[in-house]
């Protein structure tokens, strides 16, 4: 039997993001090799898959060309629109502005490299592969998208509605600076308007600057949560307040899955443009209000809830999706052996 082996690089391999995918790659895949270094690999290299830009950045410095990159989001798409989402905002003076754009130009080069050099690329949404398409005219791009876990629908608590917002993340690698403008510029104003809102954050890796940032601000900080529910049940609306606009935002799987209103930045949920009325989208305060306004008159939004969570069972199964992953590259390989 084939095993498969798929690289990914020793700075990214320990991120959840991609730890997930692996987690669910290996019992689809069965005979799997998950290395984090391409030292005295020996198989034929175009059969070896990288996972992430930056996996497939670190094998065209040992091969010259490949075959299946699963990279998963459009880098340079992510840091675009993080420079766009200063822009708009007239900070354009701001350091962050400043990184994100550099970094832009550098992820847009390597990613104009890996494209030209591999055989196929692998991204998980639509969204990114029609900006790669796009913007090196390719046809080398397909999309598998993620999955997400079946949640116990009975472990679901009924609530009354009391503006509490809430936000699931990773708090390393910077994902601070994704919230702190939503708690700086939109909270006080919300809470001008709506005096009994509040914000609930969850996940690991909040360092002790974290912490400190969220209790001057009045932010609920749960930690990591060994249930999901732990944190869902204690919250009315999922917001989304990322700066980019690429990938799939994994935390609104989940929200959608646990059947909770889902409030976007509207260039977060571009990965969504087939789920129609499963969401809301802001791109601005005002705009924000009005969603707001209109979930206080209808608290429960069941044609919303149920649209996206039918959306989650029939596009965002891991099984599925991976086993067509799996038909790409057994594809792939056979055209080239013979």
């Amino acid at each position: 039997m084939k095993e498969y082996i798929f690289y990914v690089d020793k700075i990214n391999e320990k991120f959840p993001g991609i730890s997930k995918i692996i987690d669910n790659i290996i019992p689809v895949f069965k005979t799997i090799k998950v290395v984090n270094s391409l030292e005295g690999i020996t198989e034929n290299n175009k059969e070896i898959v990288p996972v992430g830009t930056v996996a497939a950045y670190f094998y065209l410095k040992k091969y010259s060309e490949g075959g299946v990159a699963f990279i998963i989001d459009a880098y340079s798409l992510g840091y675009l629109s993080i420079s766009k989402f200063y822009f708009r905002r007239g900070n354009i003076l701001n350091k962050y502005f400043i990184g994100a754009a550099l970094r832009y130009v550098k992820y847009y080069f390597i990613e104009k490299r890996i494209i030209k050099r591999f055989d196929k690329i692998i991204v998980v949404s639509e969204h990114d592969a029609d900006y790669l398409r796009k913007n090196f005219k390719t046809n080398k791009v397909a999309v598998v998208a993620n999955g997400v876990d079946p949640v116990d629908q009975t472990k679901s608590q009924s609530k009354d509605f009391d503006f509490t917002f809430g936000i699931l993340s990773y708090w390393g690698a910077g994902s601070l600076k994704d919230v702190n403008w939503f708690i700086e510029d939109y909270m006080p104003k919300l809470r001008l308007r709506y005096p009994n809102i509040k914000l609930v954050t969850a996940g690991r890796a909040a360092d002790d600057t974290t912490l400190r940032y969220f209790k001057e601000h009045g932010v609920d900080h749960m930690g990591e949560v060994e249930d999901l529910w732990q944190f869902f049940n204690r919250i009315d609306i999922y917001i989304t307040t990322l700066r980019k606009e690429c990938g799939i935002l994994n935390k609104v799987l989940d929200a959608m899955m646990h059947k909770k209103i889902v409030v976007g930045l509207e260039h977060n949920m571009y990965a969504f443009k087939n789920l129609k009325n499963g969401f809301y989208t802001y791109k601005n305060i005002d705009e924000l209000y009005e969603v707001i306004d209109e979930i206080i008159a209808e608290p429960y939004q069941k044609e919303k809830i149920e649209n996206a969570h039918s959306y989650l069972l029939e596009n965002h199964d891991w099984v599925k999706n991976y086993s067509r992953l799996k038909e790409m590259i057994d594809d792939y390989i056979k055209v080239n052996q013979n």
